[in-house]
């Protein structure tokens, strides 16, 4: 449970290994953060710069990167959050994505 009020920030966090072909990742997010309505967000997550050079961090082979979603999303006790991640590239299955997730931090903390 949380505390009535308080801010969280959202950010996506990716890890991809070195057989991910692409530049990009484009993520379809269902989400109630803000209203008791579902809506879909799609998000393009910028995994390389144009000379190919993989964003974030490094090691072991896995490149990780987080990415901000949202800020200052107040969340209280009573409301049932839903958060649907899904994949929006053409192809059906993505070789080299290793994890997907969703981290909430409170908004004093991540900016510490």
């Amino acid at each position: 449970m949380t505390a009535f009020g308080i801010r969280y920030d959202v950010t996506v966090e990716l890890a991809t290994n070195r057989s991910y072909p692409y530049r990009d990742l484009w993520l379809l997010i269902d989400q109630n953060l803000t209203d008791s309505l579902v809506c879909t967000d799609t998000i393009r997550c910028l995994l390389a710069d144009t000379h190919g050079k993989w964003l974030g961090s490094s090691a072991g082979g896995l490149n990780q990167l987080s990415l901000p979603y949202r800020t200052f999303i107040t969340r209280d006790s009573v409301t049932n959050y839903r958060l649907t991640i899904r994949q929006g590239m053409k192809d059906e299955l993505l070789r080299g994505v290793e994890k997907v997730g969703i981290k909430m931090v409170e908004h004093n903390r991540s900016n510490r």
